[in-house]
């Protein structure tokens, strides 16, 4: 659904998260908002698949000596919206693939994962984020420390975006 027409069609300001040659024809390429578009033709990828990517990512990682990491946006759904999206406490992403291999004793590395909130949610995000936090506490090696606000549109790790980093304790 992403055509010249609709590329042509949005507001500058969110065109300019689609890669777009002078005539507004798509190339290819979304950024940061622009993805929640594409979430909705992206299927669900089962937890099974996802632990085994995450081994995978844990393995490679390891194998260049990187032993921990932060993980920006833990709850939040490969195949959903993220900027677009009010997270609830059922909404834990890719916890369950880190508690999965976890349990097999494969989580090698030490993750500080940060709880995707919506920009426009009130102090009931707390909540949701203490649920989510007290439901993965146990897991081996992982920790979930903080909290990722979407703000400004910027959907890469917190050390790349200007507007806002929080740090819920």
């Amino acid at each position: 659904g992403i055509t010249r027409e609709y590329v042509a069609s949005l507001p500058a300001e969110e065109r300019k998260y689609f890669g777009h040659a002078p005539d507004f024809t798509p190339n290819g390429f979304v950024a940061e908002r622009g993805w929640d578009r594409l979430a909705s033709i992206v299927p669900p990828v089962p937890t099974q698949k996802l632990a085994v990517g995450a081994q995978a990512g844990v393995d490679v990682m390891n194998s260049f000596g990187v032993t921990a990491w932060m993980d920006p946006m833990v709850n939040a759904e490969p195949s959903r919206p993220m900027f677009s999206i009010v997270p609830t406490a059922s909404d834990v992403g890719v916890l369950p693939a880190y508690e999965a291999i976890a349990a097999k004793g494969g989580l090698t590395g030490h993750v500080v994962g940060m709880v995707l909130v919506n920009a426009r949610s009130g102090p009931e995000a707390l909540d949701v984020v203490e649920s989510v936090r007290k439901r993965f506490a146990n897991v081996p090696n992982l920790r979930l420390s903080g909290i990722k606000n979407l703000a400004d549109g910027e959907g890469n790790a917190p050390s790349r975006t200007p507007a806002i980093s929080i740090t819920y304790r």
